[in-house]
Parts: C-alpha cells; structure tokens; sequence
C-alpha cells in the first residue's frame, strides 16, 4: 500500500521530465500508465490519494521555477515564496485526485478497462477545466509533451487538448494490454497501433497555405535584467527604448515587442506611447 503511493509520486514526477527542455516525451505515456495501473483496483478513496500523489509528483518540479521568480524578482521572503509555489502544486494535483475518484466510483460495477476509459476522459475533462477556471491554469498539459512525435500531429485537428487525451489513452492502452483476456490485449494493441498510423498521415498533412504578398515583419527584445526591469527609474528609459526602435522600424507592417516589455499597465501608457505608434 505504501509502495504504492511512493509508484504515483515518483509517477508523476517522472511524467515532468517529458516536458522541456528534457523532453522525454516517451515518459508522458509510461509514467501515468504506472498511475493508472496502481488505481485500477483501488476504491475510491483510495483512488483520489494515489490520484492526488501523481499530481503532486508533476506539478512540484514542473512549478519549482515560481517560488525563484518570486524571492529573486519580486524580493518574497525565500520561504514564503517556497510555500506559495508548494500551495500552488498541491491545490492543481487535486484535478488528478478528482480523475481517479470519480472514475471509481462511478465504474464500480463495471470492468477495469471501462475503468481505464473514464479515468481517461476525466483526466482529459480535468486539463480542460483547470485551463479556464479561477482564470485558468493551462501549464504542464500532457499533450505540450508531444510536440515534435505522431501524436503531435494531432494538434491541427482538435489541439492540446486532444492531443493530450490520445496520450493518457495511449497510456491506458499500455496498461489494458496487460489486463487478463486475449481478444481485449489485441483489440487495445491495434488501437495503439491505429492512433500511430493516423499520427503519421496527419503528419504528412500541409496544414498551411500562403495567401497575399509576404509582409515585412520585425521583433524588438529589450534584453533589459528581469531584476532591473521593474525598477521605477528604468521605466522611461524601457518607453524611450521600445519607441524609439519602432519608430526606426516603420517599413516593417508588423512588430513584435515580447510579454510584458513595457513594465506598466495599458492605461498608463496607452495615451503617451500605444497611440502615438498606432498612428
């Protein structure tokens, strides 16, 4: 029982290490297929706490990075930034806490591989909800894992988030080929085989087209230390250095300044900088 618990956090973590910049995409299939597997036969209590566990193990290496944007940039007492981005992936691993309660208990008298199914589309359901609730959460999707394999090749058609359900179902495919029955193990291997086959022909698809006369497009990055771009004294110099770019770069139709170049909000500089661009 313990051990089990030990599986879905080191699970979970392993999940983390499919994402960049290591990029073992394989892992995002592997990995959850070993938290599925340990909360087949499990009630649903039981079930929410491996669930939970699995959460916790990719969301706190996947977040360790915000409680230094915090003491680094932001002059957060140290702890208090740790305890912040802890709070952070405890409370986001409770969506797959959720998956692996309702899917048991909503399955228990049905067969294990139906158990699969659900947890599956709940997982899915989970990434979609946490994307957009309390203003949205969108980060460590499984399917930004797959960017560059077959399965990635999905995106175009129904984006992350079928990309992602295609991934935990390839994971619950694994773990159906291991589950009792010969015809099952052959149908779940087939399947897995079939979402390969439509991953390469979708990969093979040219999804973009070029319409109209190519335009002249320029990108500025300020390269300004996150540590001094906040500063109140480099705000102006941040204004003069992103107008004054742009203003050499008028034979450009478009250009791109990056996230939060200008340290300030919109109405406080869209009469003295926006405007005067847009024109």
């Amino acid at each position: 029982m313990k051990h089990d618990k030990i599986v879905a956090l080191l699970a979970g973590a392993a999940t983390s290490f499919s994402f960049a910049p290591y990029e073992l995409w394989w892992l995002a299939i592997l990995a959850p297929a070993f938290w599925l597997a340990l909360t087949l036969d499990k009630d649903p209590a039981q079930a929410f706490r491996r669930g939970w566990l699995f959460g916790v193990g990719l969301m706190t290496p996947g977040l360790y990075w915000v409680h230094h944007s915090m003491s680094a940039y932001a002059d957060t007492p140290y702890a208090i930034a740790v305890a912040v981005a802890l709070l952070l992936a405890l409370t986001m691993a409770l969506y797959y806490g959720l998956a692996g309660y309702l899917s048991t208990r909503w399955t228990r008298s049905h067969s294990s591989r139906a158990r699969l199914l659900m947890m599956v589309a709940l997982f899915g359901l989970g990434e979609w909800v946490r994307s957009w609730l309390f203003s949205g959460f969108p980060w460590l999707l499984l399917g930004y894992s797959q960017t560059d394999t077959l399965l990635g090749a999905y995106a175009p058609v129904g984006g992350v988030w079928l990309v992602s359900l295609l991934t935990m179902l390839c994971a619950a495919l694994l773990v159906s080929m291991t589950r009792p029955g010969i015809r099952p193990r052959t149908i779940s291997a087939l399947l897995l085989l079939t979402i390969g086959a439509g991953g390469y022909q979708l990969s093979q698809v040219q999804w973009t087209q070029e319409t109209g006369e190519p335009i002249r497009v320029s990108m500025i990055q300020g390269n300004i230390p996150q540590d001094e771009k906040w500063l109140p004294e480099n705000r102006f110099p941040t204004l003069e250095f992103y107008a004054d770019t742009t203003l050499k770069l008028l034979d450009s139709e478009l250009v791109i300044w990056p996230e939060s170049a200008i340290p300030d909000f919109l109405f406080s500089v869209e009469r003295e900088l926006i405007e005067p661009l847009n024109a």
